[in-house]
């Protein structure tokens, strides 16, 4: 018999696009994460060119691999695209489950007291 899932997968999207919306260090560092799964011609081009689900998306493979890069150069990011990349980076999100592992992301949401949250509905819990 499997472990007993602790947040279905309704719930850890939610709180993955929660996070990544409001928490800077979230953002930056799934920005970084996506970044790192592109393939190197998709880098060196800032294109999506493999359609692969993996890494960014056609439309936003040009600018966030811009922004990716700057950031992981050192170059300080404006507020405005720090705010951009908090819009845009959510829809990644089973990217990061992914990369992150399930039980892992499960921990550390149960270790910051959000599975007591999650027993309510969403939007009691103002996460809608």
């Amino acid at each position: 018999m499997g472990k007993r899932k602790l947040f279905t997968i309704k719930d850890l999207e939610i709180l993955i696009k929660k996070h990544l919306m409001t928490k800077t260090s979230w953002a930056l560092k799934a920005l970084d994460r996506i970044y790192a799964l592109q393939e190197t011609v998709e880098k060196e081009s800032k294109q999506s060119i493999f359609d692969n689900s993996v890494g960014f998306t056609r439309f936003d493979a040009p600018i966030l691999t811009k922004l990716a890069h700057r950031h992981r150069y050192g170059r300080v990011l404006s507020d405005n695209e720090i705010r951009f990349i908090q819009n845009v980076i959510p829809k990644y999100w089973k990217q990061i489950l992914g990369i992150t592992g399930r039980e892992k992301m499960e921990l550390y949401f149960k270790e910051k007291g959000i599975l007591h949250e999650m027993q309510s509905t969403p939007r009691e819990t103002g996460l809608l």
